[in-house]
């Protein structure tokens, strides 16, 4: 469900949108502003506590992996038999079909080939530390697993100015590159006999 590209078509009554626009396919739909603004969002009302991401508007749909305005848009190559589509994205493709909500404009310039971990990774690590576990200055933060999402978390809780930031991963390769975005300690649990929350607690005292 991570991906970038650039607008085929679009159809009718799409107005955010028009071909040749440089996107990312979002699987949690945004509000759109005139929603927000009217309060008239006839499903949820994220908006007013800040989650305009969670449009209620089209949630059930991409959760039935069918599209709002009824059915489904894929069929098998070899049997025509229909695909659902995937967390509203269904990004394993060379062209997909969106709800308009669920596609978010941006730069005509951006690399696509970066910028589509905006569409999840990126934004679930730092989400995890600004909204989930509110990280403070100071604090000491352990992140478990150094992929995408985890070195997100390490950016994230650098940003927060977190004072300790522990890498862990059973992959020592991986240090390296979680230094650069911010890590300050490294565990790789194969290396102690113990279990890995008391490698951490004496860590930390």
């Amino acid at each position: 469900h991570e991906a970038a590209g650039i607008v085929e078509s679009v159809g009718e009554g799409v107005t955010t949108l028009k071909p040749g626009d440089a996107c990312i396919p979002c699987y949690q739909a945004e509000c759109f502003p005139e929603d927000q603004a009217s309060d008239h969002c006839p499903r949820c009302r994220g908006y007013r506590v800040g989650k305009t991401n969670l449009c209620g508007k089209i949630r059930a749909f991409t959760g039935q992996g069918v599209m709002k305005a009824g059915g489904v848009r894929f069929r098998a190559a070899s049997d025509g038999l229909e695909l659902f589509h995937y967390m509203g994205t269904s990004t394993f493709s060379q062209y997909t079909v969106l709800h308009e909500e669920s596609v978010a404009k941006i730069r005509q310039d951006a690399p696509l080939e970066k910028v589509n971990l905006l569409g999840c990774g990126l934004a679930t690590g730092w989400g995890a530390v600004k909204n989930t576990a509110k990280v403070e200055a100071d604090s000491i933060v352990a992140v478990f697993g150094l992929g995408t999402v985890g070195l997100s978390v390490i950016e994230g809780a650098k940003n927060a100015a977190a004072k300790r930031i522990i890498a862990v991963d059973l992959d020592p390769k991986k240090f390296d590159l979680a230094a650069k975005f911010g890590a300050t300690d490294f565990v790789n649990p194969k290396d102690y006999d113990k279990p890995i929350q008391q490698v951490l607690v004496d860590m930390t005292g």
